[in-house]
């Protein structure tokens, strides 16, 4: 436990190079400390659990804090849960955070276990926000576990990663498991990117990084939550992959929710020339209300659109035309008054749960123009509450429900049948 001094030197939870017999953990309770790099592990040692946190009272500064060891010798890690909290009220001025290992000097590592990063306070962190482990020189770094973030306020200049990450060519890093992070308040600055999956040195060595499984993205702006976010990528930065599906979801309302950059907004991967992600990439709406101001939406093939939502899409460059399916709930709404490109070609249009009952007609989607509606007649397939439908002149009808364009209102409307 720490409780305060100032450090120009590396702080290891344990002793260098022997075996630690069960858990490591670091604290700093209260106090203001410096410390150079800040481990909940040791150098070069193995042993359990690792973790540091940072309490209550005064502040912190570190140019960078991993959860875990400095590995650089061929290891397998076995029961290694790392993990890095920041629960506090005061400031943290921080280059960098890794809630995993450090591995160096070529090292093969396997770590079997979970990572976990939490911020929740005034935490100030300039550079990499990684909840994984650092690959360096030319080692091969192998994650078995799920990763989780939590971040509920504190202030980010450049990347959050929900995964690991490679710092030079040589380096290779891979996680079998699944990602998540979740959002509930915090200022990430116009230069700023939330990567849900894997990330590489200023984006050089994205090829070198594999996630085999899913990366979530849960931004939570109910209730007194606030988030001001720049862009956000739910898979791996420049050409990694990710085996599995990527999703983005918000819910809450979009008073609390502001994008601060010109060029930012969500997206399945960030790779310009090819797709990444293998498995499906959805941006999903959940009991979400009022604008949503991302400048940019593209690389979404699905979305969805839940628990009462009504939308309205503030930006004029969402590239709708690649979404290929659509997923409306009962009493969901998109207002779509600035759309300039759509097109319903060949995609599945599921509209409201099964089994649902009209008494009014309902207006899924409005628009300022009719040309948002294009394709409509092409789509591959439209469900309405759970029954088939089928393509009568220009409308959509199934036993029950009749789907249709309002030119007059540039709207799209469900009805019940008579």
């Amino acid at each position: 436990e720490i409780t305060g001094g100032n450090y120009d030197y590396d702080l290891f939870a344990g002793n260098a190079s022997f075996v630690v017999t069960g858990d490591m953990e670091m604290t700093r309770q209260s106090g203001s400390t410096r410390g150079k790099y800040i481990f909940g592990g040791a150098y070069k040692a193995l042993g359990d659990n690792r973790s540091v946190t940072v309490a209550d009272g005064g502040s912190v500064s570190a140019d960078r804090i991993y959860g875990g060891s400095v590995l650089a010798e061929d290891i397998a890690v076995t029961g290694a849960d790392t993990s890095v909290t920041f629960e506090f009220g005061s400031s943290a001025e921080l280059y960098s955070i890794y809630a995993g290992f450090h591995v160096q000097s070529g090292a093969v590592v396997t770590i079997d276990g979970d990572a976990v990063l939490t911020v929740n306070g005034a935490a100030h962190a300039t550079d990499y926000v990684v909840c994984g482990d650092l690959s360096n020189s030319t080692s091969n770094v192998t994650r078995n576990g799920d990763t989780y973030t939590y971040i509920g306020g504190g202030t980010f200049d450049f990347m959050v990663i929900g995964s690991g990450m490679v710092g030079a060519s040589g380096a290779t890093f891979t996680q079998n498991g699944n990602t998540f992070i979740t959002v509930t308040g915090g200022s990430f600055i116009e230069e700023s990117v939330i990567f849900g999956a894997c990330s590489c040195n200023h984006g050089k060595y994205g090829a070198n990084t594999t996630l085999n499984g899913d990366a979530s993205i849960l931004v939570d702006v109910s209730g007194t939550n606030v988030v001001s976010v720049a862009s956000i990528y739910a898979g791996s930065n420049g050409a990694g992959v990710v085996t599995g599906n990527t999703s983005v979801t918000f819910t809450g309302s979009g008073r609390n929710l502001t994008f601060n950059d010109a060029y930012g907004g969500v997206s399945g991967d960030n790779a310009h020339t090819e797709e990444f992600v293998q498995g499906d990439r959805s941006l999903n709406f959940d009991t979400f209300t009022g604008d949503f101001d991302a400048p940019v939406i593209e690389k979404i093939d699905t979305i969805t659109f839940s628990g009462g939502s009504s939308v309205t899409v503030t930006s004029v460059k969402w590239r709708a035309a690649a979404v290929q399916n659509w997923d409306f709930a009962s009493d969901t709404s998109l207002d779509w008054q600035k759309a300039r490109n759509n097109d319903f070609t060949g995609d599945s249009l599921r509209f409201g749960d099964a089994g649902g009952t009209l008494s009014t007609d309902w207006n899924v989607i409005t628009s300022g123009s009719d040309d948002i509606f294009t394709g409509l007649a092409a789509a591959a397939d439209v469900t309405l509450f759970g029954e088939i439908a089928s393509l009568s002149g220009s409308d959509w009808v199934s036993d029950n429900f009749t789907l249709r364009l309002d030119s007059e209102n540039h709207s799209l409307v469900i009805a019940a049948r008579v």
